[in-house]
This record gives C-alpha cells, sequence and structure tokens, in this order.
C-alpha cells in the first residue's frame, strides 16, 4: 500500500511517500524519495497487545529531515488500529542518534543502569500508546494512494 503523509518538521509541512508492506503481523514501512531512493524504513511485528519495532534506520543522505519520525508516527498508528497499547524494541548504545530519537518521540529507557540484556546487547524502549493522540496527530496526514488493504 502506498500512502503520503504529511508531518511538520521544524516549523515547516513536508510529505513522505511511504509503502506499506505487511506480511500477517509484519510489517514494513519504507519511505522514499521522490526517484524512488529509499530513504528510510522501519520493521515492526504485531503481537497481542504490544508491537516489536525490529529496526528503524534512516540512509545517511536524509538524516534529520524527519524520516524516521515520520515512519515511526505511521507505525504507532497502525499499532493502534491493532488494538496494541505499547511499542517496544531494543537499541545498542553504539548508536548515538538512537536515545534523542527515540525520548524525543515519547520513548522511555526504564531504569537506566539495569536494563541491559546481556544475551542480545542493548538497551529496551518503550511507549504506551495513546489511542486518541496518536489517531489525531497521524489520520488527518495521511492520504491513501492505492487501494490495497493494509488490513486494519
Amino acid at each position: 500500500m502506498k500512502i503520503d503523509y504529511q508531518k511538520e518538521i521544524d516549523g515547516e509541512s513536508k510529505n513522505f511517500d511511504l509503502q506499506i508492506i505487511k506480511n500477517k503481523n509484519f510489517f514494513e514501512i519504507k519511505c522514499l524519495s521522490q526517484n524512488d531512493e529509499e530513504m528510510g524504513f522501519i520493521t515492526f511485528e504485531i503481537h497481542k497487545n504490544f508491537v516489536w519495532i525490529y529496526k528503524i534506520e534512516t540512509n545517511e543522505n536524509f538524516y534529520h529531515q524527519g524520516v524516521a519520525s515520520a515512519i515511526l508516527d505511521v507505525a504507532e498508528y497502525i499499532a493502534v488500529e491493532h488494538n496494541a497499547h505499547t511499542m517496544q524494541g531494543k537499541f545498542v548504545p553504539d548508536n548515538e542518534y538512537a536515545r534523542p530519537f527515540y525520548e524525543k518521540n515519547g520513548y522511555t529507557v526504564p531504569n537506566k543502569e539495569k536494563n541491559w540484556d546481556t544475551y542480545d546487547p542493548g538497551w529496551i524502549l518503550y511507549k504506551c500508546l495513546d489511542d486518541k493522540i496518536v489517531k489525531s496527530k497521524v489520520a488527518h496526514n495521511l492520504t491513501i494512494c492505492d487501494e490495497n488493504t493494509l488490513g486494519l
């Protein structure tokens, strides 16, 4: 499914062309430039009442342009449409951009000192989703470009 998503970034309204790929409960959202270059993506899976973020990545040519926050907004919207109450994931401390990005977008790293997974190193993060806030923030800025079902 292709959608257009409009988001205000640093006081300027920006449009993002997004492609959503769904396979059962697994989703990938890609942000594409006007010449179809991949600007960034997120992969996540919807479980019974939460979503696990596997990866979010932005092409370095598009850092600090709102790509990651736009695709995260839409992922949260899909999550609440599937009755998920939280978004969860993991990031490694080597990624200097991850913590400020997630915190800016309302995510928390609980008990930062003891929240280290020694089997699969990384900080666990989460965000409780308020469906009314997520829907009001995202829904009126989405335009569906084709009629393929999102399965919502």
